[in-house]
């Protein structure tokens, strides 16, 4: 510090510590300050020794005196002189000090810190008091304002002043007199602009190179008139507020303006970030507020992109999306105002850097720009990765200056909200989608009850059946019921498979029919039904317009997706069964109920094919030759040289069929010993004595009676020779012959059909008998159990069949009866007959 420029005798009055921490302060070596230091003031007038006191200290710690009677105690003894009260550093009120006499009041720790202040206040209370010993260097009291040396001199700044500038850091302090000259300058800003105090010193205020100076002109000018000014300025990036105010003389006229400058550039910052905030949080609320209801997580995740695009102004800003199904977060929406040149990262693996950690952790990062892929050969060098839930990430770039603490709340808080929105669209989609579901079941279970309706519909209608015909339109009737089935019908197949006739329909459709089946299309699913034996589906008729002539006739029908299924027995074609519904349909449930019905027509069918015709229907007598060696019986003749006759089945399990047959020339245990050896031959035996020449055969299925049974036809004789195997089947008019040659020549490649004849069937027992009955009679007739002596007993038969010897007894009882009532009945008809003859 400067020492003060002229002398001042103060008096000090009060315990010792106040006089060391006083003489400390102000009244070290060289100090321009006389202190009389007493304990009294008794003390103190001893002391001064009559010579003038320019002003007097006294405390409030004084031991046993109060401060009121130290200063009355003063004044009785040096008239005039002004009272400085020091007061302890716990001590703010000066009420009482001044209302006691004191002229003015300081605090300890003031003094002790800024003694150039305390001198100051010194002088100031002896120059009001008009001491004559007072001799300060401004009239004014003022530092910097010299009268004699005219109103525009400067002069060097003192303590005081460097202590006023000392207590700004951040700014400065100026003093400016009347004629608008800079008269003190000083303070830490000087530091970081391009003029130092000296400069400014003496130079008018309008010539100082730095800041707006009309602005310091103006707030300068205002101080000098009486008014006190703030106002914000700039200087080069800092930005300044400036209070001005004017400093009065002791006849309260305006003699300088005081100016204090004070650096607020961070703090004007913080203001534009939060106002910046809030205007964000503002545009935010009105834009989500426009956002809802979202349409869809696309439109939340656009929102987001553009939002954080248009308000921050980052040169990269794209979305991450999670892809559930493929456990990858895959790029979803970047922006595009900033060009394409910044591709960004694209699919992001499960722990493949920074920004799956992000999404891992749920936690935002902050990343290097050249460790993130699709960034790190762009000018992008700060990147903020902010979770958005588990749905994805926002992923931020910056070119240069970093992204800041506000930029990286606000997106966060956006994340938050728009994780909220996410979930809020996904919640709402599980429960539509429930919704959906049980709306679906709910449609489901009714069709299924129509369905279940319309399937106990069709078993009793097909059940009370008298012909294959009634039944398969008893199925077009009941189908054609149900709600989206539009047209029903059934084809089967003349000649070739893919070549249907149609049997039997229902519903507006039959035009639609004629036309298609006049085309050579065999894209037709009836057809391709028919040829790949496999039911054929199209959900979505309008697809196979452009391919498929069938189908725009059927779209123009109104149809708008068909199912044809094949009517299949072991494999042989019967027909084909197709519906055409008049909406888009997923296969469930109408093909299982359309599966369903064609197992129930086919075996129905045959069922009503395969009862006895009466005496008066007509039947079809087919006649084969059989030269495939796969036939046993034809293969055992041929190796044996015999000749070899079918008799009857004994007996059918699920693999195996136990038939009867007899040689009727050649070596009969010849052909026992060959069968034994062969490979589907399970068993042969002697049917009783060889006599007669019967023998058991057990053979793997499917045997040749078997196969005819199965599709309406009766084997009436098979007779097999060392050449070839004659064959006589039977099937009644009213059944179709169709599927039974189909069955014999894929089992057989070596048959031929050599006689084909319909004609009324023989009287014979085949209507009076069962078919046990019959077999049993048949095996017992060529056994030999009627011959005398008997080579084949009821117990043979009853081994052979596998059923008890009175089951034989009863079944041979029971042909007895029946054969002989028809010769008698017979017989009395002639008898009967003959009388009425001449």
């Amino acid at each position: 510090m400067s020492p003060v420029s002229s002398s001042l005798r103060v008096l000090v009055v009060g315990p010792s510590a106040l006089q060391d921490s006083i003489r400390d302060a102000i009244g070290g070596d060289g100090a321009a300050i006389d202190l009389v230091m007493a304990d009294s003031t008794d003390e103190a007038v001893d002391l001064a020794g009559g010579a003038p006191v320019d002003a007097a200290i006294v405390t409030d710690s004084t031991p046993g005196t109060e401060l009121a009677t130290t200063i009355d105690s003063v004044h009785d003894h040096f008239d005039a002189v002004p009272v400085v009260a020091v007061l302890a550093a716990d001590r703010t009120d000066a009420t009482d000090a001044l209302a006691a006499g004191a002229d003015d009041c300081l605090r300890a720790d003031l003094m002790v810190a800024h003694p150039p202040v305390a001198l100051s206040r010194l002088r100031g209370v002896a120059d009001r008091a008009g001491s004559t010993r007072t001799e300060p260097s401004e009239a004014s009291g003022i530092p910097g304002l010299d009268p004699a040396a005219g109103s525009g001199a400067p002069v060097a700044g003192d303590s005081v002043t460097e202590a006023i500038f000392d207590a700004f850091p951040n700014g400065a302090v100026t003093l400016v007199g009347p004629d608008l000259t800079y008269r003190l300058a000083g303070g830490a800003l000087f530091d970081r602009i391009d003029a130092t105090p000296e400069d400014v010193i003496g130079a008018p205020v309008d010539d100082v190179p730095a800041g707006e100076r009309d602005v310091f002109v103006e707030a300068y000018s205002q101080a000098l008139d009486g008014t006190e000014t703030a106002t914000e300025t700039t200087l080069g990036e800092m930005t300044l507020v400036l209070r001005t105010a004017p400093v009065l003389d002791a006849d309260g006229s305006v003699i300088a303006a005081v100016g204090m400058t004070q650096e607020i550039t961070e703090r004007k910052r913080t203001e534009r970030e939060l106002k910046r905030r809030e205007r964000i949080l503002e545009e935010l609320h009105v834009a989500m507020r426009d956002l809802y209801p979202p349409a869809s997580p696309e439109a939340v995740r656009s929102f987001l992109v553009e939002f954080v695009e248009e308000s921050f102004g980052f040169a990269y800003v794209s979305v991450k999306r999670f892809d559930e199904e493929a456990g990858v977060l895959r790029p979803d929406r970047k922006a595009t105002a900033f060009g394409t040149d910044i591709e960004g990262p694209g699919v992001i693996d499960p722990g493949s850097g920074p920004l799956w950690g992000a999404y891992r952790t749920g936690e935002s990062r902050s990343i290097d720009g050249s460790a993130v892929p699709g960034l790190a050969d762009t000018l992008v060098r700060d990147v903020l990765a902010i979770p958005i839930g588990r749905f994805g990430l926002i992923v931020v770039g910056q070119r240069d200056g970093g992204i800041d603490a506000v930029d990286r709340d606000l997106i966060e808080m956006m994340a938050t909200t728009a994780t909220a929105v996410l979930e809020t669209l996904k919640q709402e989609r599980e429960r539509s989608t429930l919704a959906g579901e049980l709306r679906s079941q709910r449609d489901s279970i009714a069709e299924l009850r129509t369905i279940a309706t319309t399937t106990q519909a069709i078993q009793e209608r097909i059940t009370a059946g008298e012909s294959r015909d009634a039944i398969e339109s008893a199925v077009c009737a009941e189908l054609i019921d149900i709600d989206p089935i539009e047209f029903v019908w059934i084809g089967r197949p003349q000649g070739r498979d893919t070549n249907l006739d149609p049997a039997a329909w229902a519903g507006a459709g039959a035009e639609y029919l004629d036309f298609v089946l006049q085309q050579e299309t065999t894209s037709l699913p009836a057809r391709r039904a028919a040829e790949s034996r496999e039911t054929q589906f199209v959900p979505r008729i309008s697809e196979r317009v452009h391919d498929d002539r069938w189908a725009t006739e059927a779209l123009s029908a109104g149809f708008r997706s068909v199912v044809s299924v094949p009517l299949l027995f072991d494999e042989v074609l019967y027909g084909v069964l197709t519906v055409y519904l008049s909406e888009d349909r997923t296969a469930a449930p109408y093909r299982d109920l359309l599966e369903d019905v064609a197992s129930l027509l086919v075996t129905y069918g045959r069922l009503l094919e395969q009862r006895h015709p009466d005496a008066a229907d007509e039947i079809v007598a087919l006649e084969f030759t059989v030269t495939d060696s796969r036939c046993p019986l034809h293969r055992l003749a041929a190796e044996t040289g015999t000749r070899i006759r079918f008799d009857t089945v004994a007996e059918t399990d699920d693999d195996t069929v136990r038939i009867l047959i007899t040689v009727t020339d050649g070596d009969g245990q010849a052909v026992v010993d060959r069968a034994r050896e062969a490979p589907d031959v399970r068993q042969a035996d002697w049917f009783g004595d060889s006599d007669p020449g019967q023998v058991t055969l057990t053979l793997d299925r499917p045997f040749l009676a078997g196969i005819i049974g199965k599709h309406g036809g009766t084997l009436q004789t098979a007779v097999s020779g060392p050449s070839e195997t004659r064959l006589e089947v039977t099937v009644p008019q009213s059944a179709s012959t169709r599927p039974l040659l189909e069955a014999l020549t894929d089992r057989y490649a070596d048959i031929d059909l050599t006689a084909q004849q319909t004609r009324r069937p023989d009287p014979g027992t085949d209507r009076l008998l069962t078919d046990r009955q019959r077999e049993i009679l048949t095996a017992a007739y060529h056994g030999g159990y009627y011959d005398i002596p008997r080579t084949v007993t009821g117990e043979d038969l009853a081994k052979s069949f596998d059923i008890s010897g009175p089951a034989v007894s009863n079944h041979l009882k029971s042909a007895h009866r029946a054969v002989v009532a028809e010769f008698l009945d017979t017989t009395e008809e002639i008898k009967s007959d003959n009388e009425d003859l001449p």
